[in-house]
C-alpha cells in the first residue's frame, strides 16, 4: 500500500473548540503514524488553543507541531507550514474541519499512487454537530460548488480549496501561497499558477470531512463582502480573475435590485440566497 511520510497544515483561527475532533480523526486513521505530521499555524490572538494542545497531545501517536505567528493571514501560515513540513506530500485542512472515517489518507493517496503529479481534492459534509439549514445546503452545494466538481467545463484550479486538498511537495517547492492575499482566494490564485505548470485536481469522493462552521444569514453576508474584497484584490494579481471579478459586480448590482421582490416570497430558496450572495460580493469589491 502506498503510504508515504504526509504533513498537514492546518492554520488557525479561534480553533480551541475544534482542535480534538481533527486530532481524534488523524488518530483513527489506518496508517503509519510516523508518517503523519501535523503542523498548526496558530494567527489569532490566544484562545487557549496552545494551552489545551499541551495537554492533551501526548495521547495522540504522530508528530504534532505547533506555531503562533502574528495576525497575518492564512497565505503566510500556510506558508509557513510549508517550510516546515517534511512530507513527501502536503495535505491541507482548516481547523474546522476532520476525517470522517478510518481510510481518509489512505483515499487521498490512492489517487497519488495513480497519478504522482495530480493534486486529490475530497469534500466536506456539515457536522453532525451542528443544525443543517437551507442556507447551510446551498453553501455547500453553491458557494463551494461541490454539486458541479465533475462538470467538464469548470476551470481545473477553481477545484483548488485547501479546505481539503494534497499534493506532493515538489509542487511547492517554486510557487506559494501569495501572502498579499490574506484571506479569500488565495488557494485558487495558487491553483490557477500551478495550474498553468501542469498541475491537474482529482476529485476523489471517498476522501471527506466533516465542516464544523455554522452559518447564519448575517454571517454569511459578512462572508461575501469579505470575498468580494478579495476577489477586487485577486483581479489586480491573476488575469484570469478579471472577468469573475466584473461578472460578480455586475450580478450584485442587478441582484441588489431584484432582492425585495423576491424577499416577499420566499427567504428560504436558492434563488434568494444566490441574490444575497451577489450581492453582498458586490459590495465588497465596490468598497475596496
Amino acid at each position: 500500500m502506498f503510504q508515504p511520510k504526509i504533513s498537514i497544515i492546518v492554520p488557525s483561527n479561534k480553533g480551541s473548540d475544534k482542535i480534538k475532533d481533527l486530532l481524534d480523526g488523524l488518530e483513527m486513521q489506518d496508517y503509519p503514524k510516523d508518517n503523519i505530521e501535523l503542523i498548526i499555524i496558530d494567527d489569532d490572538k490566544p484562545d487557549g488553543l496552545e494551552e489545551k494542545l499541551n495537554s492533551i497531545k501526548s495521547g495522540y501517536s504522530f508528530k504534532i507541531d505547533y506555531k503562533r505567528i502574528e495576525h497575518k493571514g492564512v497565505s503566510t501560515s500556510r506558508n509557513d507550514g510549508i517550510l516546515r513540513s517534511s512530507g513527501d506530500y502536503i495535505l491541507f485542512l482548516s481547523i474546522d474541519t476532520c476525517p470522517i472515517n478510518k481510510d481518509f489518507l489512505n483515499e487521498h493517496m490512492s489517487v497519488h499512487n495513480k497519478d504522482h503529479d495530480a493534486a486529490c481534492l475530497g469534500p466536506f459534509e456539515w457536522h453532525p454537530k451542528i443544525k443543517k439549514t437551507p442556507l447551510m445546503d446551498f453553501i455547500q452545494n453553491r458557494i463551494y460548488q461541490l454539486d458541479s466538481l465533475l462538470d467538464p467545463k469548470r476551470d481545473n484550479f477553481t477545484l483548488f480549496m485547501t479546505y481539503n486538498i494534497s499534493l506532493n511537495r515538489k509542487w511547492l517547492k517554486d510557487d506559494m501561497f501569495n501572502e498579499e492575499l490574506t484571506y479569500g482566494y488565495e488557494d485558487t490564485e495558487l491553483g490557477c499558477r500551478l495550474c498553468e505548470k501542469g498541475l491537474k485536481i482529482i476529485y476523489n469522493k471517498n476522501a471527506h470531512v466533516y465542516h464544523n462552521h455554522e452559518f447564519t444569514l448575517e454571517s454569511f453576508m459578512q462572508r461575501q463582502i469579505v470575498m468580494g474584497q478579495a476577489l477586487k484584490k485577486v483581479s489586480m494579481i491573476q488575469k484570469a480573475f478579471v472577468w469573475r471579478c466584473r461578472k460578480k459586480m455586475i450580478l450584485g448590482l442587478l441582484s441588489t435590485l431584484a432582492l425585495p421582490l423576491l424577499g416577499l416570497f420566499s427567504k428560504e430558496s436558492n434563488l434568494y440566497f444566490q441574490l444575497i450572495s451577489w450581492a453582498y460580493c458586490s459590495k465588497g469589491i465596490m468598497s475596496s
